[in-house]
């Protein structure tokens, strides 16, 4: 599944413009933040979705309006299957 077919699902499922409700930093050995793992909910699973550093920093930005259509939007983001 590719993320445009991701967001044709979510659409579906009228989950598109619903608030982000898991993510985590992913930071390494060296304490060095390498980047933000999404949780979305497609109605059967969590789906994960990958934002690399330093492009994670303009997405968090916008924590409390943060919607699922706008972290798959990004141009940097990446579905992990």
């Amino acid at each position: 599944m590719d993320i445009s077919q991701f967001i044709k699902k979510l659409t579906a499922n009228g989950t598109l413009n619903e608030l982000v409700k898991k993510h985590s930093l992913i930071v390494d050995d060296k304490l060095q933040t390498q980047g933000v793992l999404f949780f979305i909910y497609d109605g059967k699973r969590d789906v994960k979705l990958f934002i690399p550093a330093p492009f994670h920093l303009e997405v968090l930005a916008q924590a409390e309006g943060l919607t699922n259509k706008l972290v798959l939007q990004h141009k940097e983001a990446m579905l992990l299957q």
